[in-house]
């Protein structure tokens, strides 16, 4: 949130919220190091560490010392990158964007690391490293209502949507893209010759997904499901 004033805490929130992303962004590195046996780590893993460090000092910055910061980036992204790791191996569990296991377990870390170290002396209330441990109880309340809170409303937004649109596309468009089947934005043009000679382009995007998808999918190619 905003302080509304360039003062004191204004200056302290951007400085935590500064060094907990660095810090996610860091430490997401060397998980993703450790984790796939030495290997260079990758730059989309390295920004969604400091999208996680965010996320995780948000419920502190302006209550907590700005070098705190690090702590809550370091935790934040050990927290949600190993959920991604274990997460990754359920099948039935469809979070492609990882969202629930970023922000979800990011969010969850933070609200509870800030019942240890809130300060009164940067506003609100002291945490339990500061003499008031009932603090740490209200975050961890509120931290479940606002789960159940977010259950029920996201269960009911997801059965609205199932019984009129769907929730789910089919597997053959998740297999072609969904740029492609629901935005009809096709972002590598298709040649002739990746096409294949007896393909005219000129006949429209759709005989080119669907001759790509014959291609592709030889044996379960069925265009009436596009």
């Amino acid at each position: 949130g905003s302080a509304l004033v360039a003062g004191g805490q204004a200056s302290s929130a951007v400085i935590a919220t500064n060094v907990a992303a660095a810090s996610a962004l860091l430490s997401w590195m060397l998980f993703d190091f450790l984790s796939n046996g030495f290997r260079a780590p990758k730059p989309s893993g390295a920004a969604i560490g400091a999208v996680v460090g965010l996320v995780g000092v948000t419920p502190a910055a302006g209550f907590v010392h700005p070098g705190w910061g690090v702590v809550f980036g370091v935790v934040s992204a050990a927290g949600s990158f190993y959920t991604i790791l274990l997460s990754s191996r359920v099948r039935w569990l469809s979070d492609e964007l990882d969202v629930f296991t970023c922000h979800g377990i990011g969010g969850a870390i933070g609200t509870l690391l800030t019942g240890l170290f809130a300060e009164s002396r940067y506003g609100g209330a002291d945490g339990l490293f500061y003499g008031k441990p009932v603090q740490l109880a209200w975050q961890l309340v509120a931290l479940l209502a606002t789960a159940g809170y977010t259950l029920v409303a996201t269960a009911a937004i997801l059965w609205i949507i199932q019984v009129t649109l769907g929730v789910r596309v089919s597997t053959l468009k998740e297999k072609l893209g969904l740029d492609e089947t629901l935005h009809r934005q096709v972002w590598q043009p298709v040649t002739r010759a990746a096409a294949g000679a007896d393909v005219d382009l000129n006949e429209g995007f759709t005989s080119v997904e669907e001759e790509y998808a014959r291609r592709m999918l030889p044996q379960s190619f069925d265009s009436s499901r596009l």
